[in-house]
């Protein structure tokens, strides 16, 4: 009966393809992982879905990197050409989704959107770095509004249980606008008259909180 359950909810992970694509990207699973922990009839569509995702980044052309570029008309050294005569690397034509996912899976000490954003990883899969910051980064439950009410729930604790309507809501604008560094100079009621509250060195958008409807206080 747990298989069964499983297995449908496993199916439905088809149609949310940058789930497997995230497991496929991580660097301590990869397609071992689903290898050896899903079942065969899994996999196919699983594997089919990352590719999809991966073939729209696969031809995106590659930066440029102003240290890489050569200057053609300089006149090439004795020592430069006995370089290129005893040079022996080829160009490396692997898929680099192929390559990274069939690789030995291997430890890692941050996460795996930290070890893609590294410099060596944008080096040596220029293309598939990407496509990996991009599958990441998406926020495990994309519902915003959800997000909030689950942080509402912890704002108001067991010792904040009488807080009213209109404090909770202050509170989760300010910590949204400041989240998205929307405050830098706020204006904080102080008997009768506002004080100036200086959030930045800088300076910045003047945001009056108390123009804010209070009636539901």
């Amino acid at each position: 009966m747990g298989w069964y359950v499983l297995d449908k909810y496993y199916k439905s992970s088809d149609k949310a393809p940058a789930y497997t694509t995230a497991l496929l990207l991580h660097p301590m699973r990869r397609k071992k992982y689903i290898d050896l922990n899903w079942d065969p009839s899994w996999c196919g569509p699983a594997l089919k879905a990352a590719r999809e995702i991966w073939a729209k980044y696969k031809d995106l052309p590659l930066e440029e990197n102003v240290g890489d570029k050569v200057d053609d008309s300089r006149e090439l050294s004795e020592f430069d050409k006995l370089a290129q005569e005893l040079d022996v690397t080829e160009d490396d034509n692997e898929d680099e989704f192929e390559k990274f996912v069939t690789a030995s899976p291997h430890k890692i000490t941050c996460s795996p959107l930290q070890w893609w954003c590294k410099e060596e990883q944008r080096l040596e899969y220029p293309r598939l770095h990407k496509m990996a910051i991009d599958i990441l980064s998406i926020p495990p439950m994309s519902d915003e509004a959800e997000r909030v009410f689950s942080g509402v729930r912890r704002t108001i604790s067991w010792d904040r249980a009488r807080l009213g309507a209109w404090i909770v809501e202050m509170t989760e604008l300010l910590g949204n606008w400041n989240k998205n560094d929307l405050i830098r100079v706020l204006h904080v009621l102080a008997g009768e008259d506002d004080e100036v509250i200086n959030l930045s060195a800088t300076g910045g958008n003047d945001i009056d909180i108390f123009d804010c409807d209070n009636s539901s206080e």
